[in-house]
């Protein structure tokens, strides 16, 4: 499923989800924090987590120290810490 990653709609969407820290669960699991939404509610995940945001499909590929490499809608997409989902998809200014 393809989504036009540069409509208002979506660009908006994505910027409601920033990843916030990157820890480790109590077995050593790698962890990825993201703020998601309006209410900006903590959602936790590991690799190979799938997880909806509005109309957008997003799965954990991978979790780095300072990065986190994702499946969004089909496209690969790698968030740095702070970064929100729209900025690491390189959305334009406006959308």
């Amino acid at each position: 499923l393809r989504r036009n990653i540069f409509s208002r709609e979506v660009g908006a969407t994505l910027k409601m989800v920033s990843l916030t820290s990157v820890t480790y669960d109590k077995s050593g699991m790698p962890e990825a924090w993201f703020k998601v939404g309006k209410a900006r509610a903590t959602k936790k995940t590991q690799r190979g987590v799938k997880f909806s945001v509005s109309i957008h499909e997003i799965e954990v590929i991978d979790i780095q120290p300072r990065s986190v490499l994702l499946l969004v809608d089909g496209a690969v997409t790698e968030i740095m810490l702070g970064q929100s989902l729209a900025d690491a998809m390189e959305m334009p200014a406006g959308a």
